[in-house]
């Protein structure tokens, strides 16, 4: 048997750590095609260290399999919760079925709990991870518009001193203004202005600046196909008649998907108007760690925006990290989430209180104390451009 080696790859195998996962997701006939690389140049450009975010499995000769675990901080609403973002889940073809997959997933996972995170999300099909404690909960929403929808309410759309122009990766300018409009964004993930760029181009999206009469006025992120606005956010909430006219006009299309968290008040409502169809979705899967600072965080949020009813309700989960039993309560306009001994008024399994806690569609709630059913879901949100 020959000696094996687990645990994060080494500095200087950087460029074998990219052709094993091209290999692995890209092998057409005898040739391997470059994909990480470009799909992903935040994470695998050498500057951003590739190997020390990379649990692999290797043999004296190869690569054998690889698992990205890259921990992000999600600032909501100036509080902090960290995040273990699982990605390029790898196994060589020769050597799967041996259980190198659960191996670096339970490493990936001893690794968050170590480092204190808070929760892990990964993409993905939904049955392959539940098996390691995931489910495919939160939400975004989407909002289809069509020409139609623009002339019956904008009036055929005036994007009137409006312009539209393509990020490049030397507009310092615009990526500082960029950063700084982000940054104010009550949910979001951090990022250095430096790999801004990179990031923005994330899943072969494309980054555009809007311009009004020659000034910063936003900018938008178009995704692989060209007919999803994966983020839009604009200097002032009142111009985005004018984005959604300039976009529209720019690129000719006659229907394009817009997408927003929930936290997006402005832009929420003014794309439900304005828009044909909508759609809360589902699109990751999340292992929630410490269902206590979660929670906390994630509710003290949204009752910034939405007040919870008063009243307190006691939760006995059984993690899949371990059992937690929570009080849960909003008291005199304060959310709070506590450990407890007091008796629960009922007891989930690990998936069922993800699903109860976080999932938009869920019927399960349903059977639950009012006070559940009023506070849940919580509104969870990962942004695309963050994925790993």
């Amino acid at each position: 048997m020959p000696e094996l080696y687990k645990g994060f790859a080494q500095p200087g195998q950087e460029k074998e750590l990219l052709r094993f996962l091209d290999k692995v997701f890209t092998r057409l006939g005898v040739r391997v095609v470059p994909y990480f690389l470009p799909l992903l140049p935040k994470l695998y450009k050498n500057k951003y260290k590739p190997c020390a975010n990379n649990l692999v499995i290797r043999d004296e000769k190869e690569f054998r399999a690889a698992v990205g675990l890259y921990m992000l901080d999600y600032i909501c609403g100036g509080d902090k919760l960290l995040v273990g973002g699982i990605g390029n889940v790898a196994v060589g073809k020769k050597f799967r079925g041996m259980g190198y997959m659960k191996e670096l997933m339970a490493e990936a996972l001893e690794v968050c709990k170590e480092r204190g995170a808070d929760f892990m999300v990964l993409g993905g099909k939904r049955q392959r991870y539940n098996y390691f404690g995931y489910e495919r909960v939160g939400m975004l929403h989407e909002y289809k518009v069509n020409t139609t929808n623009l002339r019956h309410v904008l009036g055929g759309g005036d994007a009137t001193g409006f312009a539209i122009r393509k990020l490049k990766e030397d507009d310092s300018g615009f990526i500082a203004q960029i950063y700084t409009l982000r940054q104010a964004t009550p949910v979001h993930v951090e990022c250095a202005q430096d790999a801004l760029y990179d990031t923005l181009c994330s899943w072969f999206a494309k980054p555009y600046v809007l311009l009004e009469n020659g000034r910063f006025a936003g900018y938008f992120v178009l995704g692989k196909l060209g007919n999803v606005v994966e983020e839009l956010r604009l200097l002032e909430g009142a111009k985005l008649p004018q984005a959604v006219s300039v976009i529209f006009q720019e690129f000719w299309r006659r229907q394009f998907k817009f997408v927003f968290s929930p936290e997006a008040r402005e832009e929420n409502a003014f794309f439900r108007m304005l828009c044909e169809d909508a759609e809360i979705k589902t699109p990751e899967n999340y292992l929630i760690l410490d269902y206590r600072h979660t929670l906390e965080v994630l509710m003290r949020e949204q009752h910034s925006r939405a007040t919870f009813v008063d009243g307190a309700l006691t939760l006995h989960i059984k993690g899949f990290t371990g059992d937690e039993n929570l009080r849960i309560a909003v008291e005199e306009d304060q959310v709070s989430v506590t450990r407890t001994e007091d008796a629960p008024d009922c007891t989930l399994a690990c998936l069922e209180a993800t699903r109860v806690l976080f999932d938009p569609v869920c019927p399960e709630r349903d059977g639950l104390p009012p006070l559940a059913r009023a506070w849940f879901p919580v509104q969870l949100y990962f942004p695309n451009a963050d994925m790993v």
